[in-house]
């Protein structure tokens, strides 16, 4: 498997990719598994309605559908900087619910990881 492009539009910090807003992508499975075909994020995650009480990385790995959902989000605990269940259920939630990825058309279910950078308000 050929490692994936990089996006030009973000800069290294310290070990992550920095995009826009509070959400990080680690550049290693970035198109994940799957169709063949890159699938890229077409929307922004919003968490400012939320009120967090720590600093943490939430690190999580995405099962997307051929249609850009995402079906399933598992916390991967050896990434994540916190053990608060209770934000990780909150980010795990909101990923779902918000987060669509490009589609591709007939591709098996793919695997794509996330980081979720929370910051306290």
């Amino acid at each position: 498997m050929s490692k994936p492009k990089q996006n030009k539009n973000r800069k290294k910090v310290k070990g992550w990719m920095q995009e826009l807003g509070k959400v990080y992508n680690r550049g290693f499975w970035e198109g994940g598994y799957g169709g063949g075909t890159e699938r890229k994020r077409q929307n922004d995650l919003e968490l400012d309605h939320l009120d967090f009480s720590e600093h943490a990385i939430v690190s999580l790995i995405l099962t997307l559908d051929a249609q850009g959902n995402v079906v399933s989000a598992s916390c991967n605990k050896s990434k994540t900087t916190t053990t608060n269940q209770i934000i990780i259920n909150k980010v795990i939630s909101e990923v779902k619910r918000q987060l669509k990825y490009s589609k591709d058309p007939g591709a098996p279910l793919t695997k794509v990881s996330l980081d979720v950078r929370i910051d306290p308000k």
